[in-house]
């Protein structure tokens, strides 16, 4: 469906917003939070980050066309550019929920510990015959929501946000702004436990997004004592008749090879179903996980580089990002082949006192190889940097292995990819 352009940001927001009296720019194209990439006719808002302040990249902006100048100092520059404010990100919240009050789009929101981003791209391919956004990569903290909204060139009919928190109240405003029709809470687990007191706390801090859901919830258990009494809602652990609903179970979403992507994949068709959308099912079938994200690849060890031979080898490649939830995801995932399993794990980050723990590590592997000092294994291989597994892997892959390549993308798991595919590529 072909989406009709239009400017979100109108004279009468902006007005709302920042409380301007004189005539505004009926131009304005969009926003930014970064000089380098501002483009013409945005408005450009001067963060204070822990390294920059964009204060100090104002007149970097206006030279790239900004229109405007949001900041919390007087600034050198045109006095008819500039919008000073008290608190900079204040104000970016605001405009946001301005924009969002005056959608009439269906939004759609997702969080969890693990599977936003894959259960947003699963969603985008059921959705894909209807007039849908979805956030950009991975933009899913408050910056990122602020871009994906404040950049919308048209009100689309489904509007698909993925939300992150890496600490307490972040999921609050990230809600409140949202404010989404349906939301989907696809796990609860240990990542950032390290800012958390406790996974529970975890759960009641992601739970903020029910408080501001519209119509339907989906989420684990562990939520559910924080879901408003007046919410509708569906509890999705793989041990609820969620997921034996037949017409779920009939779908042809069990034509995906992998359990975490068919959990994810229910909540999906049933809003599609409240939708009254016709081919939601089909389409996600055609689901293909993107790269880093648990995505499969076929290698080959002859040197005339085909998989027509006898020896290809499989690797999952979930290198993007990695938590003690998604690990244990992707090791049930590695676990679920017949094959000799190899699973090669970097080192997990924000884990704060719990790091020991979650980096003490045995699974049911035959071949476990860790990356980094954190680890301790009675039956892993620790090594210390991604060449020395590269060496390593030369030596013990054989055709028909499945080799798991999971962290944080942080560590140089992307690199041992890289070389696999670069060096095994058929």
């Amino acid at each position: 469906m072909i989406l009709t352009t239009k400017k979100l940001i109108t004279p009468n927001i902006m007005k709302k917003t920042f409380q301007i009296n004189h005539n505004v720019s009926n131009t304005i194209s969009g926003i930014s939070i970064d000089s380098r990439i501002v483009q013409s006719g945005e408005i450009f808002f001067c963060i204070k980050g822990a390294v920059n302040d964009g204060h100090e990249f104002a007149q970097d902006a206006l030279g790239k066309g900004a229109e405007y100048i949001v900041s919390e100092k007087n600034l050198d520059i045109p006095q008819d550019k500039l919008i000073k404010v008290e608190n900079v990100q204040n104000a970016l919240i605001q405009l946001t929920q301005n924009i969002r009050n005056n959608l009439k789009a269906t939004v759609i929101a997702i969080t969890g510990t693990a599977g936003k981003t894959s259960t947003k791209e699963q969603m985008i391919s059921a959705f894909s015959d209807q007039n849908i956004i979805a956030t950009p990569a991975s933009y899913n903290t408050i910056y990122g929501l602020a871009l994906t909204i404040c950049n919308l060139t048209s009100d689309p009919e489904y509007l698909i946000l993925e939300l992150g928190i890496n600490n307490p109240h972040e999921m609050d405003i990230l809600s409140s702004i949202a404010s989404p029709h349906y939301s989907i809470i696809t796990t609860i687990g240990p990542g950032h436990i390290g800012n958390f007191e406790n996974i529970d706390h975890i759960a009641q801090e992601k739970s903020y997004l029910l408080k501001y859901t519209q119509r339907h919830a989906f989420f684990p258990l562990i939520c559910e004592k924080y879901c408003p009494r007046n919410l509708q809602f569906t509890i999705t652990d793989s041990n609820s008749s969620l997921n034996s609903d037949s017409q779920v179970q009939n779908s042809k979403i069990f034509s995906i090879n992998h359990d975490i992507h068919k959990q994810n994949a229910v909540p999906i068709l049933l809003i599609a179903e409240q939708e009254n959308i016709q081919n939601a099912h089909n389409n996600i079938s055609n689901y293909k996980p993107s790269k880093g994200r648990n995505n499969i690849l076929k290698l080959s060890k002859n040197s005339k580089r085909t998989l027509e031979n006898n020896d290809v080898f499989t690797i999952i490649d979930g290198s993007f990002n990695s938590n003690p939830t998604s690990l244990n995801a992707s090791i049930a995932q590695l676990q679920s082949y017949p094959n000799r399993k190899i699973a090669v794990l970097g080192e997990m980050g924000e884990l704060g006192e719990y790091t020991a723990q979650y980096h003490n590590v045995d699974f049911g592997v035959d071949i476990l190889i860790l990356l980094g000092e954190k680890w301790t294994s009675k039956t892993g291989i620790i090594l210390q940097n991604y060449k020395q597994i590269c060496d390593y892997l030369d030596k013990i892959i054989r055709k028909d292995d499945i080799i798991l390549l999971k962290g944080s993308n942080s560590t140089d798991i992307k690199l041992v990819v890289k070389y696999l595919e670069e060096q095994y590529k058929a």
